[in-house]
C-alpha cells in the first residue's frame, strides 16, 4: 500500500523555535507481527496537514521475525537510507509495539498520591504480584473507576518489558530520528497503516499510552532551557548597557562646549545607570536561577539513587510508604524476614547521600499472616539526607 501526495526536504534548525506556520514531518512506524508499517504525516505547529507517504515495508529476512526487531542497527540504517532516498527528513518518530508483547494490570492504591508515587509503587506492586516477571518493566498507567476500598483508586497498568523499548530506541538512534513516543498497536483497527498514522499524530495530540520516560528526558532539558534564559538575560542587559555608554560618550563629546547641555548629558548619564542596573539584576536573577536548578538536581539525584534501591530491593520486601520532611527520610515497609529488612538497609547505606545513614527505628512482627501463609514483619527506616526540599 502506497499514497503519495508530495515530496519536500526538512533541515532542522537546532536550537531555535519553530513558528507556528513552520512545516515539519513526522513517522509513524508500526512493527507488526507479520510485516512493519511506515506513514510520514506533515504538519506545523498547529496541527497535522496531512499524509505525505503511507507504507508496508519490504524488509530484509531475519530483521524483524514475528514483530521482534533482531536487527535494530541495521533496520535504523536501513530505515535512514530509505527516507533519505525519497526525499524526506523527520524530526521525530512515534514508534508502535506489537501489542503480543504488553500486559495489562489493575491496580488499587492508595488516593492522593504523586504521580512519581504512584509510579514507583506500582513497581513495587508488579514485583510482589508478578515474580516471575524478573525483568525490568516500563510501565504507564491511568486512573480508572471501579470496586475499591474508600480511601483507594484503581489504576489500569501497561507493561511490557524494557529491553524491547530499548530495543527501538536503538533502531531509531540508528536512523538519526529522535523518539517521541513507544506506544502498543491498536490490532482492532482498519489497517496496520491505521495503527503507524494513529502513533504520528501524537505529535499534535497526548497518547493514550506512552512507555517512554518523557518526565525524565523533560528534567535533563531544564537545565538547558533555564541556562538559555539566564544567557538571554544577561547578554541583553550587558548590550544595553553598553549601548547606553556609548551613546553617553558621543552625547557628550558634541555637547561639551556647551554649557546647557549639561542637564541633557546628566540624564543621560542616569538612563544608562539604570540600564547598567537592569543588567546587573538580571545576572543577580539569572544566578540565583543556577543556585535554585543545582540545588533541585541535588535532591533529585538523591531521590533516583534511594528510589533505584526500594525499586530493586530483593524479593520479600514490600515498601508501603515514603516520605520526607526536610531532610529528614523515612521509608516503612513489610518484610518476610528481618534478614529481607537488613539486606534493604545494608543497600541503602552505601548510597553517598546521606549525612545520617539510615537505621533501623521499628521492627516487629504483625499477629496476623500474609496471605502466603508466612510470617510479616513491619519495619521502619529513618535516616537525614545532605539535600532538603
Amino acid at each position: 500500500m502506497q499514497l503519495k501526495r508530495k515530496r519536500f526536504m526538512y533541515w532542522p534548525v537546532w536550537g531555535l523555535p519553530y513558528s507556528d506556520s513552520r512545516r515539519f514531518c513526522v513517522v509513524g512506524l508500526e512493527v507488526g507481527p507479520e510485516a512493519c508499517h511506515l506513514v510520514v504525516l506533515e504538519g506545523t505547529l498547529k496541527g497535522p496537514i496531512g499524509v505525505v507517504w503511507a507504507e508496508s515495508l519490504c524488509l530484509p529476512a531475519g530483521w524483524v521475525v514475528h514483530g521482534e526487531v533482531l536487527q535494530p542497527l541495521a533496520l535504523g540504517q536501513w530505515l535512514s537510507a530509505y527516507m533519505n532516498a525519497k526525499g524526506y527528513r523527520p524530526e521525530g518518530v512515534y514508534l508502535s509495539l506489537d501489542d503480543r508483547f504488553v500486559s495489562y494490570h489493575t491496580v488499587a492504591l492508595t488516593a492522593g498520591m504523586s504521580r512519581d508515587d504512584v509510579e514507583f509503587q506500582l513497581q513495587a506492586e508488579l514485583q510482589a504480584t508478578f515474580p516471575e516477571e524478573v525483568q525490568p518493566m516500563c510501565v504507564d498507567f491511568d486512573a480508572i473507576d471501579g470496586p475499591v476500598e474508600p480511601g483507594e483508586q484503581l489504576y489500569l497498568v501497561h507493561a511490557v518489558p524494557r529491553d524491547r523499548v530499548q530495543t527501538m530506541q536503538r533502531m531509531a538512534k540508528a536512523a538519526g530520528w529522535p523518539v517521541w513516543g513507544v506506544a502498543p498497536s491498536r490490532a482492532a483497527m482498519a489497517s496496520p497503516c491505521d495503527v503507524a498514522c494513529l502513533a504520528a499524530l501524537g505529535a499534535w495530540r497526548e497518547t493514550a499510552v506512552n512507555f517512554l520516560w518523557h518526565r525524565s528526558v523533560q528534567h535533563l532539558l531544564m537545565p538547558r532551557i533555564w541556562w538559555s534564559r539566564v544567557a538571554l538575560s544577561v547578554v541583553s542587559g550587558m548590550f544595553l548597557a553598553v549601548v547606553a555608554i556609548l551613546v553617553l560618550t558621543l552625547w557628550l563629546d558634541v555637547t561639551q562646549q556647551d554649557a546647557a547641555d549639561t542637564v541633557a548629558s546628566a540624564h543621560a548619564y542616569e538612563e544608562a545607570q539604570q540600564a547598567h542596573n537592569h543588567a546587573h539584576a538580571a545576572q543577580l536573577r539569572g544566578q540565583a536561577q543556577m543556585r535554585w536548578l543545582q540545588s533541585s538536581q541535588n535532591v533529585s539525584s538523591q531521590s533516583w539513587q534511594w528510589h533505584r534501591v526500594l525499586g530493586q530491593a530483593t524479593q520479600g520486601v514490600w515498601v508501603i510508604r515514603v516520605y520526607q520532611q526536610g531532610k529528614h527520610w523515612t521509608v516503612q515497609g513489610e518484610a518476610l524476614s528481618p534478614d529481607h529488612v537488613r539486606r534493604l538497609l545494608e543497600q541503602l547505606k552505601t548510597l553517598d547521600i546521606w549525612t545520617q545513614v539510615p537505621e533501623m527505628q521499628q521492627l516487629h512482627i504483625l499477629p496476623a499472616r500474609s496471605r502466603t501463609g508466612l510470617p510479616v514483619w513491619q519495619f521502619r527506616l529513618e535516616a537525614d539526607l545532605k539535600v532538603g526540599l
